[in-house]
């Protein structure tokens, strides 16, 4: 089989995928005699190529493509979407990026931190959104819920793990 025959798969099973697609899934798809050196030159021929509207990224640990960002606009207005966007909260984004960085946490550490209460409404928009879940229980009586990212979460922010989130020293910087 042709490198460019592998690469022109590998492109049609990432498009047709929904989600990221993993690395050990598409070396499932091809027979043995090609080996790992081919499927990972075809990655990296797509990961470079100029696209004209989409861009191949390594997301959630999985690979998939994306619409570049230039076109976000354009799109929208072609679904009637464009006024649809919803804005999040300040005690949602607070929660969000507690969770993101401290996690697992509890929604008491998250009050703490935050320095007041939590409406059971954050909680449950980031749960419908499909940003966090539960991920564990804190003692024998497993009395307070550990919340934790998602993939979901990896992918809408473009994230391939919560490793790439910026650094805590990098918001200092933008406050001094």
């Amino acid at each position: 089989m042709e490198q460019s025959e592998i690469r022109d798969i590998i492109h049609a099973v990432i498009l047709a995928s929904p989600s990221p697609i993993v690395y050990d899934k598409l070396r499932e798809i091809f027979p043995v005699e090609i080996d790992e050196n081919q499927i990972k030159a075809a990655l990296n021929q797509l990961l470079k190529m100029k696209h004209s509207v989409q861009r191949l990224v390594k997301i959630a640990g999985g690979y998939q493509f994306q619409i570049k960002p230039e076109f976000a606009t354009w799109i929208l207005k072609a679904k009637g979407e464009q006024n649809k966007i919803e804005k999040l909260s300040k005690a949602t984004l607070e929660t969000l990026a507690i969770i993101a960085y401290r996690q697992p946490v509890t929604r008491g550490e998250i009050e703490t931190i935050r320095g007041n209460s939590l409406h059971a409404t954050v909680i449950q928009q980031l749960e419908e959104r499909g940003w966090i879940q539960i991920v564990g229980y804190t003692g024998a009586t497993k009395r307070a819920m550990l919340y934790g990212t998602t993939k979901e979460f990896l992918v809408y922010f473009g994230l391939n793990s919560v490793h790439e989130l910026p650094k805590m020293e990098e918001f200092e910087i933008l406050q001094d």
